[in-house]
């Protein structure tokens, strides 16, 4: 007997994993999706969809972004790539320091601006070095 109710389960949760999937691909595809789905289920479905615009426009994030950085630990956003940067945060390259370095007696300083007192021989990554 427990292995015939052990068998259902299995059976019962591979279902269950096999419509979700199939739940989840279509509700992200946007593909035929109101076609495939009965009415209430689009109603209810509907309904999300404002929750979602109040989420943007109060987070920066839909649904699928909070999940998403929910699973993964980073902060993702569809609008930070919407405009141009990376989806996640923590995937975004750290920018190159604008500075300009002097080579001294056995050590290196570097400032924000260059220092015009200082001949352009000295600057570390020029064409002398």
């Amino acid at each position: 007997m427990n292995s015939v109710n052990k068998n259902t389960k299995n059976i019962a949760k591979n279902i269950t994993r096999v419509c979700s999937i199939a739940f989840v691909g279509l509700w992200l595809s946007g593909c035929e999706f109101y076609q495939v789905l009965p009415k209430p289920i689009v109603s209810t479905v509907a309904n999300i969809f404002p929750i979602d615009a109040a989420l943007v426009m109060t987070t920066d994030k839909t649904i699928e972004d909070h999940v998403v950085s929910g699973a993964s630990g980073k902060d993702c956003s569809t609008v930070r790539r919407e405009q141009g940067r990376t989806y996640c945060v923590e995937d975004e390259a750290n920018p190159a320091p604008k500075v300009t370095c002097y080579s001294s007696i056995g050590d290196v300083t570097c400032y924000s601006k260059p220092d015009e007192n200082i001949p352009k021989e000295k600057v570390v990554g020029s064409a002398q070095y």
